[in-house]
């Protein structure tokens, strides 16, 4: 078990390097990478409570992302309608093309290494890994 267990922690530290690789050639971070991910799955609108936990970041690195694409000219934010305390985060046309632009570099990318396995394995390794989280999210819960 202890072998396979480093095997695990080695994949996952190579997978790492490659995304990072990927990261790099974009000019970007992890940090914004995941701000980017969590805009396309809201379609570019949400609030910036939101934004913090989705991306599982700090308060101060979401907002330190968020002030810089507003320097850029490729965020706006609004009052929040429901929570005046809060903000309404948009990626506007400038910002969503540098994301979808990166995303489908990424995922071009990722198809083509995941045709290579098929569709059982992919969702037999989605599965296993869906398994994994949840079994070392308890570990880390119960600490």
């Amino acid at each position: 078990m202890e072998t396979e267990l480093k095997r695990y922690t080695a994949d996952r530290i190579a997978f790492n390097h490659v995304y990072d690789q990927l990261i790099a050639q974009n000019r970007l971070t992890s940090s914004l990478l995941y701000v980017f991910i969590v805009f396309e799955t809201h379609d570019f609108k949400l609030p910036l409570t939101c934004l913090i936990k989705e991306t599982g970041l700090p308060k101060q690195t979401v907002t330190s992302i968020v002030n810089k694409l507003s320097r850029e000219e490729k965020i706006v934010t609004f009052p929040d309608p429901t929570d005046k305390r809060s903000k309404i985060l948009y990626l506007n046309e400038v910002g969503q093309e540098q994301t979808r632009a990166v995303l489908t570099e990424l995922r071009t990318k990722e198809l083509k290494a995941a045709q290579a396995l098929g569709i059982e394995k992919l969702r037999l390794l989605n599965d296993l890994n869906e398994e994994m989280l949840a079994n070392l999210k308890g570990q880390v819960e119960d600490k």
